[in-house]
């Protein structure tokens, strides 16, 4: 199981103002999200820098031929070379899954820099590295955030005060929250391991949350992952 991964994603005003297009007719939804920002009027959505960022994810071209939306032309070629480059790896291991578990990840930036050098709007794009179960701390540290490692890189701070989607909190849960995200950094990132645990373990009492693990004797799918800058 690797513990070191690089993604490619977007950057955060593109992709927030994608999901404000997405939701703009959605009435109610809107007064959802006013309350919502009225009440952490201290976080700019806009400075997240965690994994909740579409990360670029490769595919044959066959099948971007039958899924993929016109803006993905620019992405085109790179998103191909990238399932080549990942099958390629894969087929290299006997037990590839017990290897890599994350679809979108490289496991070493050259092959993550040779990708984004091939995405057309790569000024849309940059690289993060992230970190889980074991963690080394610098000054490219960008923050700890809490979700998945893989699939859809679900993020339980960006669903829940950034762009909530998924598992949205109660409104009447808003005024607790309050309490963890005064604990976040200037990019809507928690400070150190020990926070994001904390916050997990209140995330979980939650109705409203999404359920990490089918049983308690399942592991949990989410995890702690530490964000690095690259540049």
């Amino acid at each position: 199981m690797e513990t070191i991964n690089y993604l490619i994603v977007q950057y955060q005003a593109i992709k927030l103002n994608k999901w404000l297009v997405q939701h703009k007719n959605k009435i109610e939804f809107q007064e959802y999200l006013k309350e919502l920002r009225n009440i952490f009027n201290f976080i700019e959505p806009q400075n997240y820098k965690g994994i909740d960022r579409s990360a670029l994810s490769g595919e044959t071209e066959k099948e971007l031929f039958k899924y993929s939306p016109e803006e993905d032309i620019y992405t085109k070629n790179a998103r191909v070379k990238m399932y080549e480059i990942l099958k390629q790896k894969q087929d290299a291991f006997l037990n590839y899954a017990d290897f890599v578990d994350d679809e979108n990840g490289f496991i070493n930036i050259e092959d993550a820099k040779y990708i984004y050098n091939l995405i057309e709007n790569k000024n849309e794009y940059e690289i993060i590295e992230v970190m889980r179960n074991n963690y080394t701390v610098t000054d490219k540290l960008l923050g700890f955030d809490i979700g998945y490692w893989g699939g859809d890189h679900f993020s339980i701070i960006s669903d829940i005060i950034i762009t909530p989607q998924w598992h949205p909190a109660d409104p009447e849960d808003f005024k607790e929250i309050i309490y963890y995200a005064n604990k976040l950094n200037q990019n809507i990132l928690f400070k150190n391991e020990n926070d994001a645990l904390e916050y997990l373990k209140y995330y979980r009492t939650k109705k409203w949350a999404e359920t990490d693990a089918p049983n308690e004797n399942e592991e949990s799918e989410f995890y702690i992952i530490q964000i690095n800058k690259t540049n």
